[in-house]
């Protein structure tokens, strides 16, 4: 029996709202069921909080003093204007873009990311970063990486704290390896094992770095390191038998006929169907004792 009706609201009544809040939408179609009157006052990319950005008495009682006139043309140019200018809005705004337009919410970070970080510091720098690396992400799953590898250089400059930029390294290493791969240039491999080793500074058992940086090795032709690890990744992780497949390959080159048998046999015994394993196999039993 506590449900708003008809007699709890104001001959004239005004709700500020952001309909895009679908719990708030929601609660103010029931008000508006109960009281057909009142009038809705739309704050989009306020979120749960639309009174964040009418704060202060100044602009209360500008509010005030329209409501009490029954002026909404002025109540919603007011609350207009102080969403325009409030970083509550441009930082809901900015999470709405991430969503759905991720290049437009670095555009909006970029331009407003002052107020937005003095606002909410925490949550907008790393939705700032964790956008650019689903940026360099999406990027390279088109086949763009000379875009790939910058956003994903700007995600290492925007990371927040240690775990985040070993996320952000690791993912520059694995974009300028595949640039390189594509395009041939050696530099390109060069920086990949750099940003794979910035990571494992920080974090020396991060597989995602130690994965790219073997592989990078391999590609270089520094088959002993690629190799040793390698075996690195398969000691936090047995049950890879992509990884036992590559390190086979790399003591192939390294002439370690024992050890890329046992590797390619034990990639196999994982997956004895798979003719990549199979083949990588047999080229490792063919190899001169």
């Amino acid at each position: 029996g506590m449900e708003i009706t008809a007699a709890d609201v104001a001959p004239q009544s005004f709700v500020i709202v952001d309909q895009h809040h679908m719990v708030d939408k929601r609660n103010v179609d029931m008000i508006r069921d109960a009281a057909p009157g009142i009038t809705i006052i739309r704050m989009p990319h306020t979120h749960h909080r639309p009174v964040i950005t009418i704060a202060g008495s100044a602009l209360a009682s500008r509010l005030f003093r329209a409501a009490m006139a029954g002026d909404a043309q002025d109540l919603g140019r007011q609350t207009a204007l102080a969403r325009r200018a409030s970083a509550h809005r441009s930082y809901h705004l900015f999470r709405a873009a991430a969503a759905r337009h991720p290049a437009w919410a670095v555009g909006i970070f970029r331009r407003e990311a002052a107020r937005m970080v003095a606002d909410e510091a925490t949550n907008a720098k790393t939705l700032y970063h964790k956008l650019l690396r689903r940026l360099a992400a999406q990027t390279a799953r088109g086949g763009d990486f000379i875009v790939a590898v910058a956003w994903a250089e700007a995600a290492v400059a925007a990371a927040t704290d240690e775990a985040s930029r070993v996320l952000a390294q690791s993912g520059l290493a694995a974009f300028l390896l595949r640039k390189g791969q594509a395009s041939g240039q050696a530099e390109d491999v060069t920086s990949a094992i750099a940003a794979a080793r910035a990571a494992l500074v920080t974090a020396p058992s991060h597989r995602p770095a130690l994965r790219v940086l073997a592989t990078a090795l391999g590609v270089a032709g520094a088959f002993a390191e690629a190799a040793a690890t390698m075996r690195h990744v398969l000691a936090l992780d047995p049950a890879d038998p992509s990884g036992q497949h590559a390190l086979a390959l790399y003591l192939i080159h390294n002439r370690d006929r024992p050890g890329a048998i046992a590797a390619a046999r034990a990639a196999v015994a994982q997956m004895p169907d798979n003719l990549a394993f199979q083949k990588r196999l047999a080229g490792a039993e063919a190899m001169r004792p």
